[in-house]
């Protein structure tokens, strides 16, 4: 049986318990199912799935509306009038008028002879009649032996006859009762998740389900636009602000309108007035404001209305419920309600009522008034630093009247907040102005949303000048720090230099100019407001000059940039007030600190950004060089929670360079763990948003990398590593990683020619690695170059001296034992994963490491095994079975890391070899059959994962077929096998 789809993720058991009714009826034994909900929690499409199993068996469906509420016998009648094989059941005499009597007798005699299960399906019950409503009541009672499967869907209603066959339903044995709620958060995750590949955060949940109710069609409206967004320029907002006009959002319009048409003048009033309230009311607030006294059976009867028992007081039952009751009222109708809600309330509360009568009816009031008391409250929450308060006065303000100074100042809140979105509401109002900064910086961040970065950029050049006194030049600034953060990201930094350096020089001269004005202030409330613009002034002077920073192209300009940032963050302590600013620049420093390979200066930095729960580019790039200093640490659970927590949030607000990133990183902890079936739908959408720039192309390689590694396809994986640097220019650029990933796969795929070109890289400054890491790294480089020159004690103790190495490096944290490898645990475990295959190979040679071996492998496989890469976890442990029975050999099958010491695919064609047939060789007949057909291919030039396709073998199999090949035959590479196989 199929699974439910999207829209049945929480209805499994609703969906399981019709199918039983479908299995009773079948056997005869008649079934009367009655499902009530809202509308839009998808009574019918439950119903379809559940019985898509039954498709074959006969159905009448009939879906009721207002027309037939009013007319006595309407439903039955319908169905008297109904014959022939597709009305099972159902018809009376022909064209004759059947009273209730005459159809409930005629009905149970047709639904006794029939021989064949059949549905009848009844649409919109709250609509039935009275004496339809009696006349199928008193049916249901006297069948008593029919395969019929009778299902009624109804909007909650509380006539009698609703409520009375409902109650059968509930009670009867024959009955089924279904109450279907709208989603909880747990499965409108779940719903969204059929739509969103990449993580989504708690709080991303949160807004989709509060804008929502957990609706499952407004939920799944929500998803669909999302998933029809290319990846990279999603972002929630927007999408949620789509829902209102949506199809499912006009249905609930329907249903509200027909849960108020019962309802007295005083019930539809107060629901009204619960709709726009932004907060409970109380009974007696309820009174005062109708002028009536409250029917509060009726209020709860409408369906729309609940009791907050721990406001006691009543509420409207959810946002999307709120918006149909206001939709479906005139725009002066709407502002008056608003106003008499604003007459008993004070404060902010009053103030927002007051707007919003105002937008609906311009003459509702003064909104020079509203206006003004709107940037009081706004000024009021920036003065205790409660942006989203902020955010919210100066967005309404700007509804009322999109001046300059209200749009400079929503956009000061709208970027930290990443609310850019915002700015779409006033884009023809800000593109009519004249050219200012202000507009430049509006018109740049509109073009930023639609991750129109070219625009963007080109709309920042046009602005020629910029002096402190020129009206929004703070936010001309901000725009440039935002826009320079996305070209950076995307390696196009240089794009921007010339209006970077303008607003640098402008924040520069008016952070002095604030600096002297505030010893010259002439009062406190002076003294505050020129604090407020200096810190913001001096936070943007330090954001820019990070992205400065990366302009440097070499190696050993590293470490300057890392002074460089100390710098600006001394100086940023002298403000006070920039300690949000302060975070955001040790998250830059700390990101250097993990280039040049010192996790220990890193994690220092970026600890205290884990949990900060802004997705701008800053914070979520800072996350994910945490998320990546502990993974390399060993500690992948915590960088998984990192990582998700900044990849899941940006989708809230919008996507950019960092947090594909984020979603990169986060498939990179998924595919080390084995993972790699559950993260192809991610990989598809980052490898459709690559054009972003190589840092994603450069981490998309990455996991890449890893996919081949885990897979055991080591050329495949030097393939992606090599692609990786090509991306990126160079390996500093980019970490060490990725090099010391290649080496050991160059190695094992057989083309340990390449190692030496990377020590020469290394030597000749190609790599960030601060002094220390630098010498453990060259020794690792030696460790695979005597392996494959033949000199295998030498080797060994190379592979020795790095984890000893390792060893003596402190903790990443408190802890963590000295000897655990501090924030190189992962590296530690390759090499003693190393070591440990070289001796296993080796073993006769290398006897007295034996011991030493052991102690690595289990070493490594512990670690691993707390990171939760089992795959590797198994490599390692049959290694130590290999070492503890080295005559078991046969039984061993390394995958990713038994070493080929191979050629490239085509190196057939460059030695000559054509791999046609000829006399085998003498050294052939030590070779088992298989060992002699493996050696065949080989020697033909193909690739171990092309010889497994081909034999029906597991890659890890093959690799262990070469490793005894070459042994057995006393050669070094694949190349000499070659060589072997086509001599004379």
């Amino acid at each position: 049986m199929n699974q439910p789809g999207p829209l049945f993720v929480g209805r499994a058991q609703a969906i399981q318990q019709i199918r039983q009714a479908a299995e009773r009826a079948a056997q005869r034994i008649p079934q009367f199912v009655f499902i009530e909900g809202f509308a839009g929690v998808g009574k019918t499409a439950l119903v379809s799935e559940a019985l898509g199993p039954y498709s074959d068996w006969p159905e009448v469906t009939l879906s009721l509306d207002e027309g037939f509420r009013d007319k006595p016998g309407s439903v039955f009648a319908y169905f008297a009038q109904l014959q022939g094989p597709t009305s099972p059941g159902l018809g009376v005499l022909s064209g004759e008028e059947a009273t209730s009597d005459e159809a409930i007798q005629h009905g149970l005699q047709r639904a006794a002879v029939l021989e064949s299960p059949a549905v009848i399906r009844l649409a919109n019950f709250h609509h039935i009649d009275e004496l339809s409503a009696e006349t199928l009541l008193k049916a249901a009672s006297g069948v008593f032996s029919a395969p019929l499967l009778f299902i009624a869907t109804s909007r909650p209603d509380p006539r009698r006859q609703v409520a009375r066959f409902a109650n059968m339903c509930r009670t009867s044995r024959n009955g089924l009762y279904l109450d279907v709620q709208p989603f909880g958060r747990h499965d409108t995750r779940r719903m969204l998740q059929h739509y969103i590949s990449t993580p989504l955060a708690q709080d991303v949940i949160d807004e989709v389900w509060r804008a929502t109710a957990g609706y499952p069609a407004l939920v799944k409206t929500v998803g669909e636009i999302v998933a029809r967004t290319p990846v990279g320029s999603r972002a929630l907002y927007p999408a949620l602000s789509e829902v209102d006009g949506s199809a499912a959002q006009r249905q609930m319009v329907v249903a509200v309108e027909y849960a108020l048409n019962a309802a007295d003048a005083g019930t539809v009033d107060a629901v009204r007035l619960l709709a726009a309230s932004r907060h409970p009311l109380g009974r007696a607030e309820l009174d005062d404001m109708t002028q009536c006294p409250l029917d509060v059976g009726g209020l709860l009867e409408t369906g729309l209305v609940t009791w907050d028992e721990d406001r006691f007081a009543y509420a409207i039952r959810n946002h999307p419920v709120a918006r149909a009751v206001l939709s479906a009222l005139p725009p002066e109708q709407r502002a008056e309600v608003h106003l008499r809600l604003a007459e008993r309330q004070e404060g902010a509360e009053a103030v927002f009522q007051r707007a919003a009568a105002l937008r609906y009816n311009p003459e509702s009031g003064s909104v020079d008034e509203v206006h003004a008391q709107l940037h009081n409250f706004a000024a009021t929450a920036l003065m205790r630093t409660d942006l989203p308060a902020a955010f919210s006065f100066f967005r309404t303000a700007a509804q009322l009247r999109p001046d300059a100074e209200t749009v400079e100042k929503l956009l000061g809140v709208a970027i930290p907040l990443g609310r850019l979105d915002v700015l779409t509401l006033f884009e023809n109002q800000v593109d009519a102005w004249q050219a200012t900064p202000l507009r430049e910086a509006v018109l740049a961040m509109l073009a930023l949303q639609r991750n129109d970065l070219d625009t963007a950029v080109t709309v920042l050049w046009s602005q020629r000048r910029l002096s402190p006194e020129m009206p929004g030049a703070l936010a001309y600034a901000q725009a440039v720090v935002e826009v320079s953060a996305e070209v950076a990201m995307r390696g196009q930094q240089d794009r921007l230099g010339g209006p970077r350096m303008q607003a640098l020089m402008m924040l520069a001269a008016q952070e002095e100019g604030l600096k002297h004005a505030l010893e010259n202030a002439a009062s406190e409330a002076e003294r505050h407001q020129l604090q407020g613009v200096l810190v913001l002034t001096a936070g943007l002077r330090s954001l820019g000059e990070i992205w400065q920073g990366l302009e440097y192209t070499r190696p050993q300009d590293m470490s300057r940039g890392i002074e460089d940032l100390t710098l600006i963050l001394e100086r940023l302590q002298e403000v006070p007030g920039t300690e949000a600013f302060q975070e955001l620049i040790r998250g830059a420093r700390g990101a250097r600190y993990r280039q040049i390979g010192d996790p220990f200066a890193a994690y220092e930095d970026l600890k205290d950004l884990a949990e900060i729960p802004i997705a701008n580019h800053f914070i979520v790039n800072a996350q994910v060089q945490l998320a990546m200093v502990l993974f390399n640490a060993g500690y992948w659970q915590e960088a998984e929670r990192v990582v998700e927590r900044a990849a899941g949030r940006a989708i809230l607000r919008r996507e950019s360079a960092p947090s594909l990133v984020a979603y990169a990183i986060y498939a990179l902890i998924h595919v080390a763990r084995g993972d790699t079936a559950a993260m192809e739908p991610l990989m598809k959408d980052l490898e459709s948003a690559e054009s972003q720039g190589p840092a994603i192309s450069v981490h998309v390689e990455w996991v890449k990398a890893f996919i081949s590694v885990v897979q055991g396809d080591h050329e495949m994986s030097v393939q992606h590593l090599l692609a990786m640097r090509d991306e990126a220019g160079s390996w500093w650029s980019i970490g060490m990683e990725p090099m010391l990933l290649l080496v050991r796969a160059a190695h094992y795929a057989g083309w340990s020619s390449m190692i030496g070109p990377l020590r020469k890289s290394m030597r000749l400054g190609d790599s960030p690695a601060w002094v220390e890491f630098h010498w453990a790294i060259v020794c690792y480089l030696d460790a695979f170059d005597a392996w494959a020159q033949g000199h295998l004690a030498d080797a060994v103790e190379h592979f020795r001296s790095v984890i000893a190495w390792h060893e003596t490096q402190p903790p990443l944290r408190s802890g963590q034992l000295r000897t655990d490898g501090g924030g190189y645990r992962m590296h530690k475990s390759f090499a003693s994963l190393d070591l440990a295959i070289l001796v296993a190979l080796n073993q006769e040679e290398l006897a007295e490491y034996v011991d030493v071996a052991i102690e690595a492998a289990e070493w490594a496989a512990s670690t691993f095994r707390s990171a939760g890469a089992e795959t590797v976890v198994g490599a390692a442990l049959e290694i130590l079975g290999g070492l503890h029975q080295p005559t078991a050999q046969d039984r061993l099958a390394w995958a990713a890391q038994a070493p080929q010491d191979a050629a490239p695919q085509d190196a057939a064609a460059e030695d000559g070899s054509s791999g046609g047939e000829h006399a085998l060789p003498p050294e052939w007949d030590q070779l088992t059959a298989r060992e002699r057909e493996v050696a065949e291919l080989v020697a033909a030039g193909k690739t171990n994962k092309a010889i497994a396709a081909e034999l029906g073998a597991a890659v890890r199999t093959v690799d262990t077929h070469v490793s005894r090949i070459l042994k057995k035959l006393g050669l070094r590479s694949r190349r000499e096998l070659r060589h072997l196989h086509s001599s004379p």
